[in-house]
This record gives C-alpha cells, sequence and structure tokens, in this order.
C-alpha cells in the first residue's frame, strides 16, 4: 500500500499500489546448562538476529528502510527444593534502522527488561507466585519515550480436593507504575501510537479439572 500525506490537513490517502524489495533474514538460536552437580542452579540463553528490508511509496517516492534486529535473553534460575523456585530474567530489544531517504533519522534503540521470578509452596496448600521487572526504553527521538517501568504482579492460589479446585487472587501491576500508552516505530521508522494496556487491577478465580477415566472394554 502507497500513501500520500497532506501536511496542511493532516490527512493520509492509502491507495493499493505495487511495489517490490520487501524480506526479511531471521537467525536464532539457544543454550541451556546446570551450573551446579545438583542442579538447583540452571543457565538458559536465547538469542534471535535478523534483518528486514521495507519497501514502500510515500507521496509516489519509492522509500526503502533497512531494519538490523537483536533481541537476547537470558534466565538463571535456582531450585533448591520443590517448594521454592527463584529466577533472574533478563530481556533486551535492539533496533538499527537506515535509509537512503533525505528525510530519514538513522535509528538506534533498545527496550530492555530485567527482574526477579519467585514461586513459594506455603503451608495448606497454599501458593504464592511474584514477579518483580523493570521495563526501559532508550535511543527514541522523541523524549517522551524513553521511560522506566517499574512493574510487580503477583498471584496467590489455594489448592482444594487434592489438587482438583485452585481458587486464585492475581495482583497486576500492585505499584500502578505501568503506563497506559504503548510506542512503537515501525519498518518505516514512522511512530505509532496505541492505547491498549489494562490498568493494575485484581482478579479472583477459580480452575477446576475434572479427570474421568475410560471404561475398560
Amino acid at each position: 500500500l502507497g500513501y500520500t500525506y497532506d501536511r496542511t490537513t493532516g490527512v493520509r490517502t492509502i491507495t493499493p499500489q505495487t511495489v517490490d524489495g520487501n524480506w526479511h533474514l531471521r537467525f536464532w538460536g539457544g543454550y541451556s546448562t546446570p551450573l551446579d552437580s545438583a542442579r538447583r542452579w540452571n543457565l538458559q540463553f536465547n538469542g534471535r538476529a535478523a534483518y528486514y528490508n521495507s519497501a514502500d511509496l510515500i507521496d509516489g517516492q519509492r522509500s526503502e528502510v533497512g531494519s538490523y534486529y537483536l533481541t537476547p535473553t537470558l534466565k538463571i534460575d535456582y531450585r533448591p527444593s520443590s517448594r521454592l523456585y527463584l529466577a533472574l530474567k533478563a530481556d533486551a530489544y535492539y533496533q538499527h534502522s537506515v535509509s537512503s531517504r533525505e528525510d530519514f533519522e538513522t535509528i538506534d534503540l533498545c527496550d530492555f527488561d530485567y527482574g526477579l521470578t519467585a514461586q513459594v509452596e506455603l503451608p495448606f496448600d497454599f501458593q504464592l507466585a511474584t514477579d518483580l521487572t523493570m521495563y526501559s526504553r532508550r535511543g527514541y527521538a522523541d523524549e517522551g519515550m524513553d521511560s522506566d517501568e517499574l512493574v510487580w504482579n503477583a498471584r496467590l492460589s489455594k489448592r482444594f480436593f487434592k489438587g482438583n479446585l485452585v481458587l486464585m487472587l492475581d495482583g497486576f501491576d500492585l505499584l500502578g507504575n505501568l503506563s497506559n500508552i504503548r510506542r512503537s516505530i515501525n519498518a518505516q521508522g514512522r511512530i505509532e501510537t496505541w492505547h491498549n494496556v489494562t490498568p493494575r487491577y485484581a482478579m479472583f478465580h477459580a480452575v477446576y479439572r475434572i479427570n474421568k477415566q475410560p471404561k475398560n472394554k
């Protein structure tokens, strides 16, 4: 699809037009290993590298943008017993976009997050699961898009009838730091903004498992 943009009215007119030159390459891999002989400590690494070539028509002129992406993920978990699980996690998303267009500014941005996850078995068949994560964004031309948001989620659950019935109470964004405005940069380097994040909330729900064995013939 090509489009024309009227700077005086802000109207963008999109029309179907054929343009070639859209292609991409992707590579990914992973590695995991225990860090001690008892396998209480474990390391997991996953990574993806990609290149996208994006072609478009803007005001009748061909626009071609090349974007490099790198997304590494690191996780270290510790399980000393069946009643406790701890994990340290870190993710990153790096984008470098270039173009021969005169009005195009080279993009170098990075979104990254890091935090802790825990799951604890409590007395009387209670279980507590929680995670605390810092979400950060850097390198955007608009300073309003650079941000740090510390997000804390938690779940308290109680099992009944040998685990067949589970009651759960969830708390999402307990600190109230998560913004309800999410922004991104598309393949042509244009900023897109949308609202799609639910504010912090608490939710109660129940899960009942029915296990029925087939009759023997």
